[in-house]
């Protein structure tokens, strides 16, 4: 698999509400995609570290995009086309869910949605300290981040944070 089939899954992984047809060796091919863009990797050059963290992320969208799928599925008693790892998911959360329908005899009222929402807001951000120059770069969520300065330390998106941590130019404030 390459980089490019990749996206064009992720593309089709979020636009469609049904699996998208991958091949059987789906995740073992992610899994070797993601070893050679690591060993591909410059420690110096922050764009290929962040193209290297874009494809993690993608990856990391696509699994999950494709594990909601196969709960809903599985809830809904759908049978789906899927690799044979996400057809040992679905026999295991079937059989959760077959199991806690027929034991269920309460059931525990959810927070109010704008509850759920402020608390998403105040744990979305991180606050780190710069350790190494950061110039000025575009984030996942286009959102325009930087230039930072050594000693500067900044409140940003967690997701950023810790990109920045992992990649040594940041710590924990």
């Amino acid at each position: 698999m390459d980089y490019e089939t990749l996206v064009d899954i992720y593309r089709k992984e979020m636009a469609s509400s049904e699996l998208v047809k991958v091949d059987p060796n789906f995740y073992t091919e992610l899994k070797k995609l993601l070893e050679e863009k690591k060993k591909s990797l410059s420690e110096d050059d922050l764009l290929s570290q962040k193209e290297y963290w874009n494809l993690k992320k993608m990856v990391s969208r696509i699994v999950s995009k494709r594990i909601q799928k196969i709960i809903i599925a599985a809830s809904e008693d759908i049978e789906v086309e899927a690799t044979p790892e996400e057809q040992e998911l679905y026999a295991r959360v079937k059989g959760a869910i077959e199991g806690f329908k027929s034991g269920i005899e309460t059931v525990k009222e959810n927070k109010p949605r704008e509850e759920e929402k402020e608390e998403e807001v105040q744990t979305n951000l991180k606050k780190i300290k710069i350790i190494k120059f950061v110039e000025k770069y575009i984030g996942e969520n286009e959102k325009v981040y930087g230039p930072y300065n050594v000693g500067d330390i900044v409140e940003i998106e967690k997701e950023e944070a810790e990109w920045l941590i992992s990649t040594g130019y940041a710590e924990e404030a």
